[in-house]
């Protein structure tokens, strides 16, 4: 038997304020997809803007850099006890360490120029 004093969900007045998460796209969430898009899109065309020319500047860009891929090295267990703890006095994490030391004494001013150089003309390497 069906249930006579139930209302259809057709006839139902309920409210959908843009504001309600559902699974159904409303125009609230479908405005803010695109302001976020729109945002990625200005980010991106800021990065490409910024070109640095001098090394210094380039140098400090490397440093700071916070999009960081993860590699593995392998050494001697007692090199890396050595460099943690070379790290640890100097109040760096060993990935901060190593790039400091990269950067001061493992490449060269051109190397490290060319390296930006090519990830100003290759931004999708960072992604």
């Amino acid at each position: 038997m069906a249930n006579r004093k139930r209302v259809s969900i057709s006839e139902k007045n309920i409210p959908n304020p843009a504001t309600y998460d559902s699974l159904f796209k409303n125009e609230g969430s479908t405005q803010r997809i695109e302001n976020a898009d729109k945002k990625e899109e200005r980010e991106s065309s800021k990065d490409v803007q910024k070109k640095l020319h001098r090394f210094e500047d380039i140098k400090a860009y490397y440093l700071n850099f916070d999009r960081k891929k993860q590699i593995s090295t392998y050494m001697p267990r007692a090199l890396q006890i050595k460099l943690k703890s070379k790290a640890a006095a100097e109040n760096m994490t060993l990935s901060q360490f190593l790039l400091n030391l990269i950067l001061s004494q493992g490449l060269t001013d051109q190397e490290i120029k060319e390296a930006y150089q090519y990830e100003i003309d290759h931004p999708e390497i960072n992604k």
